[in-house]
C-alpha cells in the first residue's frame, strides 16, 4: 500500500477502475472515511451514478464507453453521460428527429417504460401527444417540436403500421401485387 496521501488516492482510484462499478459503501470502506467525504470524492472525481438500481452504483469517468446516445451498461447496471434517468430521457427526446414513443425510449434505456414513463407526464423539456393507440414524446422547445412533428407526419407509413397483426411476408406480398399491377 502506498505511503503518501496522493499515492494512496491514486492506488484507490486504480482499484476502483478495475472494479468498473462500485457502491458508496465500498468507497467508504476503501477510503476509510465518512459518507459525506466519500460523496465529496465522487464529485471531485466526476463520477457517474447509475440511472437504474436506485442510483446505487458509481463509475469513475475513465471507465464507461458510452454509445452514440451517451449510454453505457455494466452487467445490469446502466449509466448515462447525461446524468439521471430524467435528464437522459429529456436528452433522447430532444435529439430525436421525429419524437419518440415510450416503447422506443424503453428499448434505448433498457428499462420497461411502464415502470417510469408515468413520471414524465408533466416534465419540463417534454410534451407528449397521443398518436393512435400510443403516446409520442416530443421536445417542448417550439422549434424542435415543429421539426419533430413535421418529420413524424411526413415519414412514409409502412403497411405494417396500418394493418395490425399483418406479417411482413403478407405486407411484402401485397406491395408486390400492387407494384406489378401498376406496371
Amino acid at each position: 500500500m502506498p505511503n503518501s496521501r496522493v499515492e494512496r488516492l491514486s492506488y484507490i482510484y486504480a482499484v476502483l477502475e478495475e472494479l468498473k462499478v462500485f457502491t458508496l459503501d465500498k468507497l467508504v470502506s476503501t477510503l476509510s472515511c465518512s459518507i459525506p467525504n466519500a460523496r465529496l470524492k465522487l464529485k471531485q472525481w466526476g463520477s457517474y451514478t447509475s440511472y437504474n438500481q436506485n442510483g446505487r452504483y458509481y463509475a469513475l469517468p475513465t471507465v464507461p464507453y458510452f454509445d452514440k446516445n451517451g449510454l453505457w451498461c455494466f452487467d445490469d447496471i446502466y449509466f448515462s453521460r447525461h446524468g439521471n434517468l430524467k435528464k437522459t430521457i429529456i436528452h433522447l427526446i430532444e435529439r430525436s428527429p421525429s419524437g419518440i414513443t415510450g416503447k422506443e425510449i424503453g428499448a434505448l434505456v433498457r428499462l420497461d417504460p411502464r415502470s417510469f414513463l408515468h413520471h414524465f407526464r408533466n416534465v419540463q423539456g417534454i410534451q407528449r401527444e397521443k398518436a393512435g393507440s400510443t403516446y409520442v414524446y416530443f421536445s417542448d422547445n417550439p422549434d424542435t417540436y415543429k421539426q419533430q412533428l413535421r418529420s413524424r407526419t411526413t415519414q412514409p407509413k409502412l403497411l405494417l403500421d396500418f394493418v395490425p397483426g399483418i406479417s411482413w411476408i403478407s405486407a411484402l406480398h401485397i406491395c408486390l401485387t400492387l407494384y406489378t399491377s401498376l406496371i
